[in-house]
């Protein structure tokens, strides 16, 4: 401190001469009435000018501060040049606050004692303590409740903290360790008057974190009980007590780093802003607790209001995705991102065929993926059979595509359906089951379709006409109409048409128009959806009911696509589900067993007849082996002790 303050001193040297003395390896140390009277001539020189300069409201002002585990230490500066010091002992509560609470009370008590100096003016206040620099700009109900209080007492000042190490705050910090004791003299005493301790700064020391908390007495108790226990948390307290330093951090406590502005001790209970932070062996309890199945973000809502501890949120998390009845009545997953078919580059490429029923009749409908010209059939059986038939006709009529599209329905699932599609040389692509989005095309189709038949039924009008006039008028997409877009051309309608137009003409630029068209829908759809994460073989899942029943446990046998997915649930039964309908869990999977049988003894007399029968079949049982029997999937099926008397086919 002596040396900083060098350069506002006349003849240095000289007063410091006798004490300078004592650090030569030659002297032996002998502290003599001479070394006392070079220190108190010292002490006497750097407290008056021209070291200490007057105080100019024009020059910004610096207000070093710097707290020691005893005491509180300030300087006022302009131009680097000290205008007052300031020092006080802390009492015996405030040497038990946590090394940020002291930095933050030495500001405080700073800008306090040079109140003439500071209130009405821009202050730049110097701590050595980086947190106080990050916790003074977050808003006030993040910090805990004595922080609160002191940053509430800095509201009347304009200040700005900014971070300096410790190394180069040589006044501010000798002054907090050689601090004066609070009435050791009268100008201190006199000081004192000036300056008693007002009902705020009591009320600074009574504040009790516990008394925040909701819980009983018994409970307080307890936490503190088990932190006390708890090796990691004992580390912590002594941090959180002497401050902390980057290169002394532990492994083990390094995840409380981050957050080492917010912490403070009270009772023995560790606090994170208004939360406590709960022990390793409290942690379960408190988890059963915090999960009452009422969601995740419930859940996490109410913990976040409570409680801390390092990766608390993922511990709820994987929690609640273990819980079987969360996971039963689970909500429906949030809409994926559109994934749109690959447009083809010319029409009667891929088409997508589906069934629907309309006024107690069954129809097929045809559409094609580039044009959107559909073809309605009237059935007169729902069989693979006439299916196919109808779809010879217009394959025949139009040309084989080379992808058809549609559901998994029994129809297209059908050995006909397949041999069908090899003997006409087309890939058959089939939708997920209950997810008729992605064959949305077609989906589409039928409902315009079934509209265009309502409308014409209750006009009692032709349906065909109603059907020859929406595929002769233009899209809004492509502005050309699905005639033109399939046969280049447009058809004669009842409308007067010059013969000009019903002449062949290229549509041009669909394609394109096409792709645009589908960029706008996905820019829409996609503001409200974002994507699943992708499934692998052999996760365990949920899926999705299909009324309003419990999600079924599953696991992942193989994957289609990235959105579409084969499964086995824990019955054995086979299904394929779309990965909207496919909820990840962390749940133990249970393979299908067979129930046990009971065997119930009924009372039935037997004759001699039936006993020699009876042991003859016995004999011929164990004369055949026991071989267990093997289903599809693997699973073998021992014959039930009931059975083994008996000779099973």
């Amino acid at each position: 401190m002596v040396n900083y303050l060098t350069k506002f001193m006349e003849n240095l040297s000289d007063l410091c001469e006798p004490i300078r003395n004592l650090t030569h390896k030659e002297n032996a140390w002998n502290w003599t009435d001479d070394h006392d009277n070079a220190f108190a001539r010292i002490k006497d020189a750097i407290t008056k000018t021209p070291v200490l300069r007057y105080f100019d409201p024009k020059l910004s002002t610096t207000l070093q501060c710097d707290a020691s585990e005893t005491g509180l230490g300030a300087t006022l500066m302009q131009n680097n040049q000290p205008i007052a010091y300031a020092s006080r002992a802390l009492t015996k509560t405030e040497q038990n606050y946590a090394q940020i609470e002291k930095e933050l009370l030495a500001v405080v008590y700073a800008m306090e004692k040079f109140h003439q100096y500071t209130y009405g003016r821009n202050v730049f206040v110097e701590s050595d303590h980086k947190p106080l620099e990050i916790i003074y700009k977050k808003p006030l109900f993040q910090a805990p409740k004595r922080l609160q209080r002191m940053l509430l007492r800095l509201q009347r000042y304009t200040i700005e903290i900014n971070y300096k190490p410790g190394r180069y705050m040589y006044i501010a910090d000798t002054l907090s360790r050689a601090y004066l004791n609070n009435g050791n003299n009268k100008s201190e005493k006199q000081d004192e008057i000036c300056h008693v301790r007002s009902d705020i700064e009591m009320e600074l020391e009574n504040i009790n974190m516990g008394d925040y908390l909701a819980i009983s007495a018994k409970r307080q108790k307890d936490i503190a009980d088990a932190t006390m226990k708890d090796p990691l948390l004992l580390k912590l307290i002594d941090k959180v007590a002497k401050g902390w330093t980057e290169i002394n951090i532990q492994h083990d406590i390094a995840p409380y780093y981050h957050i080492r502005d917010e912490l403070s001790i009270q009772g023995g209970i560790i606090f994170k802003g208004d939360r406590c932070v709960i022990p390793k062996c409290m942690r379960t309890e408190i988890l059963e607790q915090i999960h009452t199945h009422i969601g995740i973000e419930g859940c996490l809502k109410r913990a976040r209001e409570c409680v801390y501890w390092p990766r608390m949120n993922s511990e709820i998390r994987d929690c609640i995705s273990k819980c079987e009845t969360c996971q039963s009545y689970g909500m429906k997953q949030q809409k994926e991102t559109l994934v749109s078919h690959v447009i083809p580059d010319r029409p009667w490429v891929k088409v997508g065929t589906d069934l629907f029923s309309l006024n107690d009749h069954d129809y097929l409908i045809t559409v094609d993926y580039f044009s959107s010209y559909f073809e309605i059939d009237r059935l007169g059986d729902t069989t693979s059979k006439t299916v196919i038939n109808k779809l010879k006709q217009h394959f025949a009529r139009y040309g084989i595509p080379q992808f058809v599209c549609s559901d998994n329905g029994p129809q297209y699932s059908s050995e006909a359906f397949r041999e069908f599609s090899k003997q006409w040389d087309f890939k058959h692509i089939t939708s997920s089951p209950r997810h008729p989005q992605s064959n949305g095309k077609v989906e589409n189709s039928v409902k315009t379709a079934k509209r265009l038949m309502k409308k014409a039924k209750k006009s009692q009008s032709d349906p065909l006409i109603a059907i020859l006039n929406y595929r002769n008028t233009p899209q809004q997409s492509t502005n050309y109409s699905p005639a033109q877009q399939l046969m280049n051309r447009r058809t004669r309608t009842l409308l007067p048409t010059k013969s000009s137009l019903l002449k062949p003409e290229l549509a041009e630029s669909v394609r394109e128009n096409i792709e645009k068209s589908k960029l706008r829908q996905s820019h829409y759809y996609n503001r409200g959806a974002s994507d699943l994460k992708q499934l692998k073989r052999g996760d365990i899942v949920r899926i999705a009911p299909e009324s309003k029943k419990q999600w079924e446990k599953g696991i992942v046998t193989n994957t289609h696509s990235a959105k579409s997915y084969d499964l086995r649930k824990e019955n054995g039964q086979m299904i394929r589900r779309n990965r909207r309908a496919v909820r990840k869990t962390n749940e133990q999977y249970k393979p299908f067993n067979e129930p046990e049988n009971v065997e119930v003894d009924i009372d039935v007399p037997k004759t001699d007849n039936q006993n020699e029968t009876l042991s003859n079949s016995r004999d011929e049982a164990e004369s055949v082996p026991s071989d267990p029997m093997v289903t599809r999937y693997g699973r073998k099926i021992e014959r039930p002790a009931k059975y083994k008397d008996f000779v099973m086919n």
